[in-house]
Protein backbone atom coordinates (compact mmCIF):
# COMPACT_ATOMS: atom_id res chain seq x y z
CA UNK A 1 0.00 0.00 0.00
CA UNK A 2 1.84 3.23 -1.03
CA UNK A 3 1.85 6.09 1.93
CA UNK A 4 -0.24 9.11 1.06
CA UNK A 5 -0.27 12.78 3.14
CA UNK A 6 0.61 12.62 6.58
CA UNK A 7 2.01 9.46 6.74
CA UNK A 8 4.69 9.84 3.76
CA UNK A 9 5.27 13.36 5.74
CA UNK A 10 5.82 11.80 8.74
CA UNK A 11 8.10 9.02 8.10
CA UNK A 12 10.28 11.38 5.76
CA UNK A 13 10.18 13.67 9.29
CA UNK A 14 11.15 10.84 11.22
CA UNK A 15 14.10 10.20 8.71
CA UNK A 16 15.51 13.63 8.78
CA UNK A 17 15.39 15.05 12.05
CA UNK A 18 18.49 15.26 14.18
CA UNK A 19 18.77 12.93 17.33
CA UNK A 20 18.07 16.20 19.91
CA UNK A 21 15.15 17.02 18.36
CA UNK A 22 13.42 13.79 18.12
CA UNK A 23 10.21 13.75 19.89
CA UNK A 24 9.66 11.76 22.97
CA UNK A 25 8.53 8.32 22.54
CA UNK A 26 5.14 8.45 23.74
CA UNK A 27 3.94 11.15 21.16
CA UNK A 28 5.98 9.51 18.26
CA UNK A 29 4.18 6.14 19.31
CA UNK A 30 0.80 7.87 19.83
CA UNK A 31 1.59 9.53 15.87
CA UNK A 32 2.00 5.93 14.80
CA UNK A 33 -0.79 4.36 16.29
CA UNK A 34 -3.17 6.71 14.69
CA UNK A 35 -2.06 6.11 11.12
CA UNK A 36 -2.01 2.80 11.53
CA UNK A 37 -5.42 2.43 12.51
CA UNK A 38 -6.70 4.78 10.00
CA UNK A 39 -4.81 2.60 7.22
CA UNK A 40 -2.09 5.19 6.49
CA UNK A 41 0.61 3.28 7.59
CA UNK A 42 1.39 0.03 7.89
CA UNK A 43 3.11 -1.80 10.99
CA UNK A 44 5.96 -3.12 8.23
CA UNK A 45 6.73 0.21 6.42
CA UNK A 46 6.97 1.73 10.38
CA UNK A 47 9.32 -0.85 10.94
CA UNK A 48 11.35 -0.41 8.21
CA UNK A 49 11.53 3.37 8.68
CA UNK A 50 12.80 2.57 11.98
CA UNK A 51 15.24 0.19 11.26
CA UNK A 52 16.58 1.99 7.91
CA UNK A 53 17.32 5.36 10.87
CA UNK A 54 19.04 3.35 13.31
CA UNK A 55 21.51 1.91 10.06
CA UNK A 56 22.09 5.61 8.76
CA UNK A 57 22.85 6.50 12.34
CA UNK A 58 24.75 3.92 13.97
CA UNK A 59 25.55 1.83 11.20
CA UNK A 60 28.95 0.36 12.66
CA UNK A 61 27.77 0.06 15.78
CA UNK A 62 26.82 -3.15 17.24
CA UNK A 63 22.96 -4.46 16.48
CA UNK A 64 22.97 -8.22 17.08
CA UNK A 65 25.37 -10.18 19.67
CA UNK A 66 25.43 -13.83 20.00
CA UNK A 67 28.49 -14.86 22.13
CA UNK A 68 27.97 -18.60 22.14
CA UNK A 69 27.90 -18.42 18.16
CA UNK A 70 31.03 -15.96 17.69
CA UNK A 71 28.21 -13.81 15.62
CA UNK A 72 28.76 -9.78 16.02
CA UNK A 73 26.60 -7.50 13.18
CA UNK A 74 26.50 -3.96 13.04
CA UNK A 75 23.17 -2.57 12.44
CA UNK A 76 24.08 -1.75 9.03
CA UNK A 77 24.75 -5.97 8.70
CA UNK A 78 21.73 -6.47 10.59
CA UNK A 79 19.43 -4.18 7.96
CA UNK A 80 20.73 -5.97 4.94
CA UNK A 81 20.54 -9.55 6.42
CA UNK A 82 16.75 -7.87 6.78
CA UNK A 83 16.43 -7.30 3.62
CA UNK A 84 18.13 -10.41 1.82
CA UNK A 85 15.56 -12.48 4.41
CA UNK A 86 12.35 -10.40 3.14
CA UNK A 87 13.88 -11.39 -0.32
CA UNK A 88 13.92 -14.68 0.28
CA UNK A 89 10.95 -15.06 1.44
CA UNK A 90 9.25 -13.12 -0.76
CA UNK A 91 10.62 -15.11 -3.34
CA UNK A 92 9.10 -18.19 -1.43
CA UNK A 93 5.64 -17.04 -2.65
CA UNK A 94 4.99 -15.41 0.49
CA UNK A 95 3.38 -11.46 0.13
CA UNK A 96 3.55 -8.69 3.14
CA UNK A 97 1.48 -9.22 5.98
CA UNK A 98 1.72 -13.32 5.32
CA UNK A 99 2.20 -14.87 9.14
CA UNK A 100 5.64 -17.12 9.59
CA UNK A 101 5.98 -19.02 12.71
CA UNK A 102 9.57 -19.61 13.99
CA UNK A 103 10.59 -22.03 16.92
CA UNK A 104 14.28 -21.69 17.42
CA UNK A 105 16.75 -21.38 20.26
CA UNK A 106 18.57 -18.09 20.95
CA UNK A 107 20.20 -18.01 17.29
CA UNK A 108 21.34 -15.81 14.59
CA UNK A 109 19.68 -17.56 12.13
Amino acid sequence: MPLAGFADEFLRYFADIPDDRLETLSSFVSVAAQLIARGELTSEELTRACLDRIAARFGERDALVVPHQHVRWTWRQLRDRADRLAAGLLGLGLNPGDRVGIWSQNRVE
